[in-house]
């Protein structure tokens, strides 16, 4: 069961099933590209979306993902503003309700259950936000990889023992190279030498942290 950072948003489940739009994204569709006109706020009930964002470079950047029991839109559904390259991509296939900005707002207006839902979603991502920055701080790639690790144990683990914790996403070599920016090749290495030292394993893409106590030691 995923030990999720973030609290199912069930004031919003429950509104945006009756008022909503329901839609099923495959595997790899947009669900928010930059140029989209998406006046729409969505409630993800089923799978997994990636939020990125191109870089200077082309790249792809990884900021996280949403998870089932969260509610997210484009940031220029709220704002007259330039999103610049944020875009929103289904990892899985998707189920999502969606409805129009203006009655999501007319909502956390009326609704003082769905408005703290919502505050405490928004509080959590900043929070989400910086620890990213952390871990991309780090002065070397190893300790970069391992911070990365306990905040995908954090935000995105099964807890299976007092122990071991399975990341719930299927993680290629390229994603964790985005999220990290650094190449496939660079992630590679010390992924390696993780297995190698059974502090990690890796199956079918995803990674099994199997020393949770050492790795968060190994931080010091």
């Amino acid at each position: 069961m995923l030990n999720s950072f973030f609290d199912h948003q069930a004031t919003h489940e429950a509104y945006f099933r009756a008022h909503g739009t329901k839609i099923v994204y495959k595997k790899g569709q947009y669900i928010v590209t930059p140029h989209d006109d998406s006046p729409w706020v969505h409630f993800l009930a089923e799978g997994y979306v990636n939020a990125s964002f191109g870089s200077y470079d082309g790249t792809e950047r990884l900021l996280g993902f949403f998870l089932p029991g969260m509610s997210f839109a484009k940031i220029g559904s709220f704002f007259q503003r330039d999103d610049g390259n944020l875009q929103y991509c289904a990892v899985s296939p998707v189920t999502v309700y969606r409805i129009r900005q203006e009655d999501f707002l007319g909502q956390l207006t009326k609704d003082s259950a769905f408005n703290a839902e919502y505050t405490n979603w928004l509080l959590k991502v900043q929070i989400l936000l910086i620890e990213r920055i952390v871990f991309l701080a780090q002065p070397t790639m190893r300790q970069r990889v391992l911070h990365w690790l306990v905040f995908m144990k954090k935000y995105y683990g099964e807890a299976s023992t007092d122990t071991t914790c399975r990341i719930a996403i299927p993680l290629t070599q390229d994603i964790i190279g985005s999220f990290l920016h650094t190449t496939r090749e660079s992630v590679g290495i010390i992924l390696r030498d993780l297995q190698r030292d059974k502090i990690i394993s890796i199956d079918n893409k995803y990674i099994t942290i199997k020393q949770t106590h050492l790795l968060e030691e190994m931080l010091i």
